[in-house]
């Protein structure tokens, strides 16, 4: 193992994801914000405003769920490792590849916002948070 205690080594795997998930929080309260300023207009007005908002926003629902699934069924997989090190190692990898599923559903929503500006999505942004922080792997 790299690191001198098990505490050590979960306190840098939230540190490395903690620090990605600030970027699609920030996008959003910055587009948010143009928008109500009035610096930024929504690309979509119309009535198709809001279905291209809701698909994006079932989208990222569907990809954290997804992130869900695949995280438990392969720390079914790492649970069958014999060695500390391999099934620390295989658990951070899994992080990796669930925290990037769940960073790309909050860029999603960003981007739904971004097009359509409905202000919902700052809910459905909310929500998708509280799953983050809910469902954090460490």
């Amino acid at each position: 193992m790299k690191y001198n205690s098990v505490s050590t080594y979960f306190s840098k795997i939230q540190n490395r994801q903690l620090i990605p998930a600030f970027l699609p929080v920030l996008a959003f309260f910055a587009v948010y914000f143009l928008i109500l300023v009035g610096e930024v207009t929504p690309i979509f007005i119309d009535e198709s405003a809001l279905l291209i908002a809701a698909v994006l926003a079932l989208v990222a629902l569907t990809d954290a769920l997804v992130a869900l699934v695949i995280f438990q069924l392969g720390m079914k997989r790492i649970r069958t490792k014999v060695s500390l090190g391999e099934r620390l190692d295989a658990y951070a990898n899994w992080c990796v590849v669930r925290y990037g599923l769940v960073y790309s559903g909050s860029w999603m929503l960003v981007v739904a916002l971004y097009l359509t500006g409905l202000e919902w999505l700052s809910v459905a942004f909310g929500l998708h948070l509280l799953f983050y922080f809910l469902n954090k792997c460490f």
